[in-house]
């Protein structure tokens, strides 16, 4: 091998097969001994990282020990010059398909071919893998994954002539240019190295994942192998083994068998002729693991090696050969969240790029579900911005970082589609405001019901503002945490004063009668009670960090001290108490049931007879005492009814016979408590005296800021109850006056606009045009399913809903598949069963198998399911750049789904649920929101036509 490489250099004198003598010189063979700033610039992607696998000290021996097999790459000034012949006649790298047609066509230069000898006969000849080596592949930020052509086993001088043609044609196919206009890169913007490389004999192959690809963790690797050559697997031809290993000590943590009826291998018989083809595997060898203990203890161990050199996660093409471990090829993982190490100085996004924005409704559903108005959503978020920054200065930040937080803050809330979600990131760097952030960060996941945990390189780089110095900024924060440190012990007494203030504030605003005073009047009212209670409300909610610290800190007792505890242990033994004020409308329904039940014919008007009908019965006098504790019940509690934060649900007392199918629902006994989870129970068998003192100091603390928290959250209710009062008086003034068509229309409207109406900034004439183009716009939204959480990408933000009209929004679970989670995400849809990338019309896109050539189906796939496949193939590596939750390696998909199979998939678990088979369709369901709530009377809403309009 050694003296054809000699011959080669001596009959050729061509390019730069040994080391650079003159750095000036473009190259054209660049090797592992070439001047690295030649390789840099000239090898293209591929070309870059073997020459760093291959020269900066990451070989080891032993058992850590591996090859590089050796390699030789075409310069990309050669492709250059090729292209810019062939735009001498005219052709722009818009004419793809010309250039691509031209390319293969070309008869090169003897110069060129020269130059291709060359690097064939630096490998040593024989058998090759010819591959591309764009300059923007296999990159930090995109990987290009499956976008070029790699000819495999390519045997003679003719031959690779051909395939590094193929390599150079493949940067014009269909799918690399729409791959580079879908990431923004313009269509001149190629560059092509080819890469030659010794073909390996393999007789297991794979990929290695040194962070975990669904999530970005670097806790864990992902590791799958096949038989033959790794083609099978990153072409999702052969169903592979996957390994999910603890990136610490090389665990198991998890094993996925694939089926590997094949294996590719060279092709027989051809020494002289070339290719590959897929031979069955032994029956024997398909359900057992293709690798063998010590193989995974040393691409673990490997993978730390490369992953540590590299400075960033790593994605490594592998072989086994029959006596050594080879890496083949290695370049940076790239997902939604990227985890390089070298963050900007005064990052305070994290490593996630910045114009990637994260939304998650998980918690605010609660609050505002499905459609919500537009005067709702502006007047919480101005609540929001003007609380959390009040929290913000209460906690002692200066006024330098203050105007920091304004540049984000007031983006917390986000719209789309009428449905409102945090902007996740935001919540987390609020959190910073407080101590322990490692703690409750994670705790903030469990209370916020989030279905994927955010990647920890993420976390611990999202700031809420910087400082001009390391010393500046630990003598603030030091500051911040002991003004924290002392309201935590002195919760309760803040509390006390906050909801004295906020009672006799709102006392005094309950008792006006806004239906007299004039529309102007009210509104100059609201923004006095807007600044009596929202700036004095934002210190408040220290509570709720205080309640993640303290749960935090029971989570972090109850592993040392009961490793094995039940996972009900801490949420039980936290609670707010059955004395808690936001507990008074369950015991008061309780009683209203209980009496019912007293009375046998009371109680059968109640269940049997229409709502409206009843309260009609008992205002015209029939049942006088019940009447008055009804009415009790409304006075004391009416501002407490489903959708309470939403302005535009009417609350008990505008309709109070929504109370009577709540008290229908409540006429059977309640169940007696069940004593099986007594906590204290449990404590006094599991700790020991001094342990039970501790734990149960603790638990009494959290149970004070829980019943505090809870106090507070009656509070926000009662003045969200009283700003509905407000608001549909203004409404009623407005439309009497002519300025509205309908009193209701007035949730049509934001905040602000209502606010430069009555500042006259805004005309009167101008309201009735954006009320109707909201209408309209609430129609379409009310088609859409909104999922739980998403990313924009942006400005303006760009982000794809499915519609309603596509799926079955009520029906029911009938069963479940697993699989191997591939790309994180939650995706309730219809399913589209596809044999072809042609057939695939949108939807949940499911594959018996893909190739890359499926990867432009992806641009209107809602989630992808693959029966046969891992995480690691071309299409699933695209698909988790584009954010697209994926799941593989599901056994039976393709038998038990069916185009039209309404499905809900989980990317983060693994999990697909099976909701309804395509005849089972009632298209009559509310598609305004994607979890349907079934209740027996929904709450009348201001914006009810536009359901029923989208409904119909």
């Amino acid at each position: 091998m050694a003296q054809l490489r000699y011959q080669a250099e001596r009959k050729l004198g061509v390019g730069e097969v040994g080391p650079s003598k003159s750095p000036s010189r473009a190259p054209r063979i660049l090797t592992s001994s070439s001047n690295r700033d030649h390789v840099h610039r000239y090898a293209g992607g591929k070309g870059r990282n073997l020459y760093e696998l291959s020269r900066r000290g990451v070989r080891a021996n032993g058992a850590d020990g591996f090859e590089v097999p050796s390699w030789a790459a075409i310069g990309s000034d050669v492709f250059i010059a090729v292209i810019a012949d062939l735009r001498k006649h005219g052709l722009s790298s818009a004419d793809a398909v010309m250039i691509r047609s031209l390319i293969l066509e070309a008869e090169l230069p003897a110069a060129v071919h020269n130059q291709i000898d060359a690097a064939y006969a630096h490998v040593g000849g024989g058998a090759v893998a010819v591959r591309s080596s764009a300059d923007q592949e296999d990159g930090a930020n995109l990987s290009f994954a499956g976008q070029f052509d790699t000819c495999l086993n390519v045997i003679g001088v003719e031959a690779v002539r051909a395939a590094v043609l193929t390599c150079w044609a493949s940067a014009f196919s269909d799918r690399a240019v729409q791959y580079r206009r879908a990431h923004g890169i313009p269509d001149d913007d190629v560059d092509m190295a080819v890469v030659i490389q010794r073909m390996v004999p393999a007789e297991t192959a794979g990929v290695l994942f040194t962070a975990h690809p669904t999530t970005g963790s670097p806790d864990k690797f992902l590791l799958s192998a096949v038989y033959g050559l790794g083609e099978g697997l990153v072409s999702g031809q052969v169903d592979a083994d996957t390994l999910t290993l603890d990136a610490a000590s090389g665990e198991v943590l998890d094993l996925a068998l694939g089926e590997k009826l094949e294996r590719y291998d060279p092709a027989p018989g051809s020494a002289d002729s070339g290719g590959i083809e897929p031979t069955h595997v032994e029956p024997g060898l398909r359900d057992a693991q293709a690798l063998t203990p010590t193989q995974v203890r040393q691409l673990h161990r490997v993978g730390k090696l490369v992953t540590d050199h590299f400075g960033a996660p790593q994605d490594i093409e592998w072989a086994f050969t029959a006596d050594a471990l080879h890496l083949l090829q290695s370049r940076p993982i790239t997902t939604s969240f990227e985890t390089g190490s070298h963050p900007p100085e005064d990052c305070t996004q994290g490593n996630l790029q910045e114009d990637v924005q994260l939304w998650d409704n998980s918690n605010l559903i609660e609050s505002f579900n499905g459609i919500t108005s537009p005067l709702t959503y502006t007047v919480a978020k101005e609540i929001y911005f003007r609380a959390y920054r009040s929290y913000a200065a209460s906690l002692g930040v200066h006024d330098a970082q203050l105007r920091q937080i304004d540049a984000w803050m007031p983006d917390m809330l986000g719209e789309f589609h009428g449905r409102i979600y945090y902007q996740l990131l935001h919540r987390y760097r609020m959190l910073r405001l407080a101590p322990l952030y490692p703690l409750t960060r994670r705790v903030l996941e469990v209370a916020l019901g989030v279905s994927e945990p955010m990647p920890d390189a993420i976390l611990d780089e999202l700031q809420p503002f910087t400082f001009r110095s390391k010393w500046q900024q630990r003598q603030r924060r030091g500051r911040s945490a002991a003004i924290f440190a002392r309201r935590y012990l002195t919760n309760s007494h803040e509390i006390n004063a906050f909801a004295q203030h906020f009672y006799s504030s709102y006392d005094k605003f309950d008792s006006i009668n806004y239906e007299r005073m004039t529309s102007e009047d009210i509104f100059a009212t609201f923004r006095l009670m807007e600044e009596e209670l929202v700036d004095s409300w934002g210190p408040t909610m220290i509570g709720d960090d205080s309640v993640l610290i303290t749960v935090g800190l029971l989570h972090l007792l109850t592993r040392r001290w009961i490793p094995d505890a039940p996972s009900w242990l801490i949420y039980a033994a936290v609670t707010p108490g059955a004395d808690v004020e936001s507990a008074g409308p369950a015991e008061a329904i309780r009683d209203l049931a209980a009496y019912l039940r007293a009375h046998e014919e009371l109680a059968k008007l109640v269940s049997t007879t229409p709502p409206k009908q009843v309260y009609e019965r008992l205002v015209a006098g029939d049942h006088p005492e019940f009447f008055s504790l009804f009415n009790d019940y409304v006075r004391k509690y009416g501002y407490r009814s489903t959708d309470e934060l939403k302005l535009e649900v009417a609350d008990l007392r505008e309709d109070p016979t929504v109370l009577l199918p709540m008290l229908r629902n409540a006429l059977n006994e309640p169940p007696p408590r069940s004593t099986a989870h007594d906590p204290d129970r449990y404590l006094r068998t599991h700790l020991n005296l001094p342990q039970r003192l501790l734990y149960n100091r603790l638990r009494a603390k959290g149970s004070r800021l829980l019943a505090n928290r809870e106090r507070l959250r009656f509070c926000r209710t009662r003045a969200f109850g009283l700003a509905k009062r407000m608001c549909r008086a203004i409404g009623r003034d407005l439309a009497a006056r002519g300025i509205l068509d309908a009193w209701d229309d007035i949730f049509y409207l934001e905040f602000n606009e209502l606010r430069n109406y009555f500042d006259g900034q805004l005309p009167a004439e101008a309201l009735p045009g954006l009320i109707a183009e909201r209408r309209a716009r609430r129609v379409e939204d009310a088609m859409l399913i909104a999922p739980p959480r998403f990313e924009t990408r942006g400005n303006p933000p760009r982000y794809s809903w499915r519609r309603v009209d596509e799926i079955d929004p009520d029906a029911a679970q009938v069963s479940e598949l697993r699989g191997v989670a591939s790309c994180p995400g939650v995706v309730e849809g219809v399913a589209v069963v596809a044999e072809t990338p042609q057939d695939a019309t949108g939807g949940i896109l499911i594959a018996y198998r893909t190739d890359p050539g499926w990867i432009a189906a992806l641009a209107n796939a809602t989630a992808l399911l693959v029966e046969r496949g891992s995480p690691l193939t071309h299409v699933c590596v695209v698909a988790r750049e584009l954010g697209i939750p994926t799941i593989v390696q599901v056994p039976g998909l393709t038998e038990r789904i069916k185009t039209g199979s309404r499905l809900r998939i989980d990317g983060a678990t693994g999990v697909i649920q099976i909701l309804s088979d395509p005849a089972v369709a009632q298209p009559n369901a509310d598609p305004a929101v994607t979890q349907p709530n079934r209740r027996s009377t929904p709450p009348t809403s201001a914006l009810d036509d536009v359901h029923r309009q989208a409904a119909s």
